[in-house]
């Protein structure tokens, strides 16, 4: 079992080609602009499961070309997520906690074997006496494309 830890989602999504610029342009305050590079717009586009296209507003989101820009409401937590799953994650630890313990992070969790194999299974307890059992594990159980699942009794992506 890997794990790796991500405790800036913004930085970790501009690697993956969208790039938070401001949250000045929405009117009314519940949207940010982002860049997204040729990998960010599919990663964009799987998430919403549409296309999307848009003027670029800066020229680069990390070290790639801006293909577009999107003004986006809060999103960057499930879109982060998916995007570990899109990279191959088997599991994410997701700990978003404003109490006493204030704590904001996602634990990506690799190669997997078996769920109760105990390193994992002791990963898990440490987390859950850290954080007195505030968080969240999500698990890829897609047996999808792309993040879509496959509908059992017909075939088709749904």
């Amino acid at each position: 079992m890997k794990k790796e830890t991500i405790d800036n989602i913004s930085k970790y999504l501009e690697k993956q080609g969208v790039g938070y610029l401001t949250s000045e342009s929405c009117g009314i305050g519940i949207r940010a602009l982002y860049d997204y590079s040729e990998r960010g717009k599919r990663l964009l586009e799987m998430f919403f499961g549409t296309t999307i296209s848009g003027a670029p507003w800066n020229s680069t989101v990390g070290n790639e070309p801006s293909v577009g820009s999107i003004m986006l409401p809060k999103v960057m937590r499930p879109l982060a997520i998916f995007a570990m799953f899109m990279n191959g994650a088997d599991a994410v630890v997701d700990v978003d906690i404003n109490g006493d313990i204030k704590a904001n992070y996602l634990m990506i969790i690799r190669d997997v074997d078996d769920w109760n194999d105990p390193d994992y299974q002791e990963l898990l307890e440490k987390v859950r006496y850290l954080f007195n059992g505030e968080f969240r594990v999500w698990t890829n159980t897609s047996t999808g494309r792309g993040g879509r699942n496959v509908h059992v009794f017909s075939g088709r992506t749904a």
